[in-house]
């Protein structure tokens, strides 16, 4: 497992307001802002952003073992299976634009989907960490409701526990800068010392990326807020 770490965050701003079930539909959409405000060179990579039925379908789970969707996306910055999961269950999906780097921001609009009787609007964000073996950023299923409105939540990184986190270059896809090349993105063998979803505790040091791509603190590196455009 990972090393202690310096103090870095990356900031997911979601702003919404909550919605009757039956107003909600194709005319109405969701604004997304996700900002790095890492005080480090942490790089979040091809993030997904989406909006649909609460608990219809689900990314990521603490404490279970990871989807293949998941491990692909955590390890190889591989969206396309994640995107295809919740799109089959009704969810909208907009894909970011690129990379974000410390401090940098970068926003979606997403369409609300159609919502059946009794049934609640959820929002999920997830990234790779890119200067990482598994590890992700994000939030899964979260209502959009009185609760959840006008405030920040916090989330911490997660590691998928899909691949052993020796930091080194040749297995990450760390590239734009951590490392002099691209390495290895997804593969099907997973870390036997590895097993489930966990919070990850931060990048060790003991690979060969530069140092200045291991200050970045995943403790609390995002955080949330809502709004609903008519």
């Amino acid at each position: 497992m990972k090393k202690s770490f310096l103090l870095a965050i990356l900031a997911l701003a979601v702003i919404a307001f909550a919605i009757p079930v039956k107003a909600a539909g194709s005319d109405r959409t969701i604004t997304v802002w996700l900002q790095n405000l890492s005080t480090g060179q942490s790089i979040m990579a091809c993030p997904v952003y989406a909006a649909g039925p609460c608990n219809t379908a689900l990314m990521f789970q603490d404490s279970q073992i990871a989807s293949v969707q998941l491990e692909m996306m955590a390890e190889g910055a591989v969206s396309a299976p994640l995107v295809s999961l919740l799109q089959s269950k009704g969810w909208r999906v907009v894909l970011g634009s690129g990379e974000i780097y410390a401090r940098d921001v970068q926003s979606v609009t997403i369409p609300v989907p159609p919502l059946a009787t009794g049934q609640f609007l959820c929002v999920a964000v997830i990234g790779k960490l890119r200067q990482t073996n598994d590890t992700f950023v994000g939030i899964d299923n979260l209502v959009v409701n009185a609760n959840t409105i006008n405030r920040w939540l916090y989330t911490p990184a997660r590691d998928a526990g899909t691949e052993c986190d020796d930091e080194l270059c040749v297995n990450m896809p760390a590239g734009t800068g951590a490392c002099s090349t691209m390495g290895q993105g997804f593969n099907s063998n997973r870390c036997p010392n590895e097993k489930m979803i966990s919070y990850d505790v931060g990048i060790g040091g003991w690979g060969n990326l530069l140092e200045k791509y291991n200050d970045f603190n995943t403790e609390r590196p995002a955080r949330v807020l809502f709004r609903i455009n008519n």
